[in-house]
């Protein structure tokens, strides 16, 4: 899924994997992303998720979902849900 780093716009170039890398090289097998959003308890739900992607499988697109299009968000994520190896979850806490 990878292409030359030259023919992918800026905006759809994924974070480095460099130090993700280094964790695995040591006692670390997996490293799994998290994040979540939301305003906390008091203000609304909180979503959190969390995804695992295979060493030897880049996804381009990976980048701070805030400086993505909408779009490129929706493509990147059916690209993860779609992938076989990739792993994920979502929870929804209001």
């Amino acid at each position: 899924m990878t292409k030359s780093s030259s023919m992918i716009p800026k905006r759809l170039m994924s974070l480095c994997r460099t130090v993700e890398r280094q964790y695995c090289n040591s006692d670390h097998l997996h490293i799994i992303g998290v994040d979540e959003a939301g305003r906390g308890p008091l203000a609304g739900p909180v979503v959190a998720a969390a995804c695992y992607i295979p060493r030897d499988l880049a996804i381009d697109g990976i980048i701070d979902s805030k400086a993505t299009k909408e779009e490129d968000r929706e493509h990147t994520y059916k690209i993860l849900t779609s992938t076989e190896g990739v792993m994920w979850g979502v929870s929804i806490i209001s």
